[in-house]
């Protein structure tokens, strides 16, 4: 996928799509906790979407997909950069 450029005041909507081992799709409510951070140049200024004892926190329930939303006003703390995650 080529990089794509963010421009600031705008809300960012990824779909999440898991795969277990064998390449078999899940979703996130089948696990027990899910977490996922995103960051540009350091993880102290982060946005953390998550899924905790069945309540999602930046995170939505789609009916076949599950996505993860990053809001203007968390992005706009962030350094300009390329915008990383781990989970």
């Amino acid at each position: 996928m080529p990089i794509q450029k963010i421009f600031k005041g705008s809300d960012l909507l990824f779909d999440l799509k898991l795969t277990d081992a064998n390449g078999e799709l899940f979703r996130i409510k089948t696990l027990k906790e899910f977490n996922i951070i995103f960051y540009t140049t350091t993880k102290d200024i982060s946005i953390e979407c998550s899924y905790v004892d069945s309540v999602y926190t930046g995170i939505i329930e789609g009916d076949e997909i599950d996505s993860v939303v990053l809001n203007s006003s968390d992005l706009a703390l962030m350094e300009d950069g390329i915008l990383k995650y781990t989970y």
